[in-house]
């Protein structure tokens, strides 16, 4: 019954077969150093006699030591630890001679979240719509062997890795979807006050950052999975998708990090920027066609089995599986392999990437190279504006190679506000015409829901109210899904802060609505089951789905709703 008959044998590994070093450096202490990330040290507090080394173990009397892990950060709080000997055989673990119990280190996790938030604890809604951001992002926040870092999954239940020996290996990153999850993060990471000119109030320069941390890491980690043909790929997991990329929004992300963040993240610029670059010339070279940006799926490194693309994989390459936009077949597997079909929202964000890219280099220094991608993103502005704009729809409309508008309206419409490609006028008809329409998009003027329908109610359905797919629903065939809640938001911030007419006062009546809609959405879910829906149905009750999320329950991007309130909050 004697503590003293018995020792805790301390050894070191890292959890997935991390690589790293495991060195006792002392009878008291041992010191953990994964490869890449930062080192932790076990320590014995008691009378150095209380351990032993024992080759790369630490060997530790349970009646004369206790151990805790620690790094320097923890220096102080190792100095206010003290062993009590209350208890004959049983060591205590106490701060200032009080004994801490669960309620106590509740108050300890409640310290450090005030710490990272003050507003931590504040009912209202909008701190509410905080902690779903960040509920979203953190859960889905893991480390595999296979990367060299962090990152952020779209969720726990996703995984494209073959041959899985083990669950806690499973594991995909999405292009777009992981891009968005690092943007997230950044927009709810503090920042530091030297580094940013953001108006909330900031921290210390040298307050560790974890958020950010996270963020950067999965940024990292998603743009370094690019392929040996220069484009990121439409997933990657130890194998990727050789044939397509998916919606190309990395530069656009990385530079609201970093007008966020500021000088915190310039080094991280100048660290990917050229992968970026790569990117953007890859589109012009391998899906462009008469000056317009195309959907397509070819296997460089295979053609002759199954490299030569398909229809279906041109639809995955826009992100948008199944929408309407492409029902049909029109692919050209034997030439181009490309749809063909010229496609607004492509067009638009590869123009948006080029735009961001340029001003991002003009940073860098790199005048020659920002000359060319403002060339490029001018060029491609102009020729959306020209070929794409219908005026029997009143919108931008995807176009064949014929000369003949495929009048399938999707979010994707509003893009073009992003690229600069639209005249006040056509913003004006645009928002007003599809956007602010109770038949279409269901945004109301006022962000009140006012004169929308129980079946599109909650607003920017992915296909508009009106197309003859949208009563069936299904997926991107009418389902609300964040990431085009936050492309529609971004176009129309663009639009209604770089003019001055109507059609750029229309713009900011649309974000705003837009930014209260989505919000509301989201809190729907978020307050009745805790959920963060990878989309949502667009019925005010939810019926068709149970008054539940119409995919994943947990799918960090679906946050993206919620986070535009928190957006248009500071403007």
């Amino acid at each position: 019954n004697n503590c003293s008959d018995y020792t805790v044998e301390i050894s070191g590994r890292f959890l997935w077969y991390r690589a790293g070093k495991v060195r006792v450096e002392s009878p008291t202490s041992m010191k953990l150093s994964p490869y890449n990330l930062r080192s932790d040290t076990l320590r014995v507090l008691s009378d150095p006699s209380a351990a032993q080394v024992g080759g790369e173990r630490l060997v530790v009397s349970l009646g004369k030591g206790i151990v805790v892990a620690t790094t320097k950060e923890r220096e102080e709080d190792l100095a206010s630890l003290e062993l009590s000997s209350h208890h004959q055989h049983k060591p205590v673990l106490q701060r200032h001679e009080k004994k801490e119990k669960i309620e106590n280190y509740r108050e300890i996790i409640e310290g450090k979240l005030r710490q990272f938030n003050p507003n931590y604890g504040v009912s209202d809604s909008g701190e509410d719509v905080k902690r779903a951001v960040e509920a979203a992002v953190m859960w889905n926040f893991i480390y595999t062997p296979a990367e060299e870092g962090p990152l952020m999954p779209v969720s726990r239940s996703w995984n494209f890795v073959q041959e899985l020996v083990h669950r806690d290996f499973s594991y995909v990153i999405f292009d777009w979807d992981n891009f968005f999850a690092s943007y997230m993060a950044a927009e709810i990471a503090p920042v530091n006050y030297q580094n940013s000119a953001a108006p909330e109030p900031k921290q210390e320069a040298t307050t560790p950052n974890p958020m950010l941390d996270a963020c950067v890491s999965n940024y990292i980690q998603t743009v370094k999975s690019k392929t040996s043909a220069g484009f990121v790929p439409n997933f990657s997991s130890g194998r990727k998708s050789e044939d397509r990329t998916e919606p190309p929004i990395g530069a656009m992300v990385l530079e609201k990090i970093g007008e966020r963040h500021g000088s915190a993240v310039d080094w991280l610029k100048a660290y990917v920027i050229d992968d970026l670059i790569e990117w953007n010339d890859w589109f012009i070279h391998n899906r462009m066609y008469d000056g317009l940006i195309s959907l397509g799926s070819f296997n460089i490194l295979d053609p002759a089995n199954g490299g030569e693309g398909s229809m279906q994989n041109a639809r995955f390459e826009s992100g948008l599986d199944n929408s309407p936009m492409y029902d049909g077949e029109f692919f050209d597997k034997n030439g181009t392999h490309l749809m063909q079909l010229h496609d607004v929202g492509m067009s638009s964000m590869v123009a948006g990437e080029a735009y961001s890219l340029s001003r991002m280099l003009a940073s860098l220094g790199r005048k020659a190279d920002a000359l060319r991608l403002r060339q490029r993103a001018d060029a491609l502005s102009s020729r959306i504006q020209n070929h794409l704009w219908d005026d029997v729809s009143g919108a931008f409309v995807n176009r064949f190679f014929n000369g003949t508008f495929y009048r399938r309206v999707s979010p994707t419409s509003f893009y073009p506000l992003m690229a600069n490609a639209a005249s006040d006028a056509q913003i004006e008809a645009l928002v007003n015409g599809w956007l602010l329409n109770s038949t279409r998009f269901c945004i109301a003027p006022d962000g009140d829901f006012a004169g929308n329908s129980e079946y599109c109610y909650w607003g920017l359905p992915s296909i508009s109210a009106d197309d003859p797919a949208f009563p069936a629903l299904g997926y991107w065939r009418g389902y609300v899904w964040g990431p085009m809640a936050q492309l529609t938001y971004w176009s129309l911030e663009a639009a209604s802060e770089q003019g001055h007419g109507p059609g750029a006062a229309a713009a900011g009546k649309g974000r705003k609505a837009l930014a209260s809609q989505m919000r509301e959405l989201m809190l729907s879910q978020w307050q009745a089951h805790r959920h963060i829906c990878e989309n949502f149905n667009p019925h005010r009750t939810a019926d068709t789905s149970k008054g539940d999320c119409t995919g994943d329950q947990f799918y960090h991007w679906g946050a993206l709703t919620g986070l535009l309130s928190i957006l248009e909050g500071r403007k």
